[in-house]
């Protein structure tokens, strides 16, 4: 097993119950919404350059579950770009859980345990960088979609 597969069977499981619930597994919106829906998250198309955007394309934010994604481009783009931060939450938020390890009583603030500021990677893909692993998820996402065999 290499270091993508859990990410490819996390795309495989999202893609499944995206399809489960009724969505075309031709239609990469239809397959987006679905996500959407099975993750519980909201997005939002904003104009390019807004605040919220961060400088970016799209960005997730896991506190609030939205996903802002520049209002611009053709749909594959746009897809892609939803795809990529949808694989953020289904891979990635999956981690921000707290264990008794993470609390520690004896401060009086504890590390944040999710966003920028504490990124783990668990399972074998310590020697992946994060790009690569959601830039996977993306892929197995959108190819999924599109009917091919991951």
């Amino acid at each position: 097993m290499d270091a993508f597969e859990p990410i490819r069977e996390s795309a495989r499981q999202l893609h499944g119950a995206a399809v489960a619930a009724g969505a075309d597994s031709s239609q990469p919106f239809a397959l987006i919404n679905a996500a959407i829906s099975e993750l519980d998250l909201e997005l939002f198309w904003l104009p390019a350059g807004d605040p919220a955007l961060k400088g970016a394309q799209a960005v997730f934010d896991e506190q609030t579950g939205a996903i802002c994604c520049v209002d611009g481009g053709d749909d594959a783009t746009r897809a892609a770009l939803v795809a990529h931060e949808i694989g953020h939450a289904a891979v990635h938020s999956k981690s921000a859980e707290c264990s008794t390890a993470d609390v520690d009583t004896s401060q009086s603030t504890e590390v944040v345990p999710v966003g920028l500021q504490r990124m783990r990677i668990t399972a074998d893909t310590s020697d992946v960088s994060c790009r690569q692993m959601f830039s996977a998820v993306s892929f197995c996402y959108l190819a999924t979609s599109r009917g091919v065999s991951i």
